[in-house]
């Protein structure tokens, strides 16, 4: 019902350093995995920016319905990050090159996209979204719980311990870097960052 769905991360965890870093990115990779290994059906209802782990989020529900004021993102390589979860789950549903491109460009896109390429499910108005959540919610309230956490498991066995335990070594090493001390530098003082690939 807010103006925004989701900002991401607050980056000043950059300053946590390369153990800080490590612990942060678990607990975050982890929390999205749990959604998708939930007995539960998980819609996310998107108004606004879903910007970084707010994309993520939108990756890891089962059913996104956004109002035509939704816009996605990934910016994190723009501040010397990698988005962990999307680089393990969103080839699955854009495809390899186009997710390649939005990871890497960190551009942001409009729900129009985000339905054409598969992100979001539904489109709706803004003055709709929460009802329209709701009516979903109430129609998979009447299936068998059994046959939808089965249907939800296996269509989500790909992604497993191995995937999100690589993504967060991988995702976490960018921490002790000086690229991410520019990253979140330039992002504060909103200017260009310097990057040096150190």
């Amino acid at each position: 019902q807010g103006k925004i769905f989701s900002a991401g991360g607050d980056i000043s965890i950059f300053n946590r350093g390369l153990a800080g870093g490590y612990k942060y990115i678990d607990f975050v990779l982890n929390a999205f995995a749990s959604l998708e290994k939930t007995r539960k059906p998980v819609i996310s209802a998107v108004n606004g920016y879903a910007l970084g782990g707010g994309t993520e989020l939108t990756l890891a529900s089962d059913i996104v319905i956004a109002s035509e004021k939704a816009v996605f993102g990934l910016p994190e390589v723009g501040i010397g990050i990698m988005p962990g979860y999307a680089v393990i789950r969103l080839h699955e549903i854009v495809g390899r090159t186009r997710a390649k491109e939005l990871i890497m460009s960190g551009r942001q896109f409009d729900v129009k996209e985000a339905e054409r390429i598969g992100i979001v499910n539904q489109i709706v108005p803004k003055d709709q979204l929460m009802a329209e959540a709701e009516k979903k919610a109430r129609l998979l309230m009447e299936k068998a719980p059994l046959s939808l956490t089965l249907a939800k498991n296996i269509v989500n066995r790909a992604i497993g311990g191995e995937d999100i335990a690589a993504s967060v070594h991988a995702t976490s090493m960018f921490f002790g870097t000086e690229d991410i001390k520019e990253g979140q530098a330039s992002f504060f003082e909103k200017r260009k960052p310097d990057f040096k690939g150190k």
